[in-house]
């Protein structure tokens, strides 16, 4: 059972916005220093020495910490991507080879290709022609 979307007050809404504008431009250092830090951020594992098997504790780069900073960063900064197109969607191609045993595989060519928008498809709406 899903949740039922409650009502947006576009009114509460719009002034929680300015709200959280004006303190992002009060905090604007103490974000940009939070960052900083985010991107240097670092973990700690345990590590075993070749030479005497005695354990140590040392710090590596925490890359996927580092990556959603980036991300954050981006996102609030620019906005989450938009998808393409008017549709609001990109599309990808399929291309389906057979190849017989004995066949060269650098000259298939593909026995059938679809074109497929990426975006949620209804069971109505039905796949876009093949390319080609």
């Amino acid at each position: 059972m899903g949740k039922t979307p409650r009502p947006v007050n576009e009114a509460k809404e719009g002034a929680a916005r300015q709200a959280i504008r004006e303190t992002s431009d009060r905090l604007a250092d103490d974000v940009a220093a939070f960052f900083e830090d985010a991107l240097q951020s670092e973990r700690e594992v345990w590590t075993t020495c070749g030479k005497c098997n005695r354990k140590t504790l040392v710090s590596v780069p925490d890359w996927a910490a580092r990556q959603r900073a980036v991300e954050a960063m981006l996102d609030q900064g620019y906005g989450r991507p938009k998808p393409e197109g008017e549709g609001g969607g990109s599309t990808f191609v399929v291309e389906r080879y057979i190849v017989q045993p004995g066949d060269d595989l650098d000259t298939a060519t593909p026995s059938q290709t679809t074109v497929h928008p990426a975006s949620k498809a209804g069971p109505d709406q039905q796949p876009a022609p093949p390319a080609g």
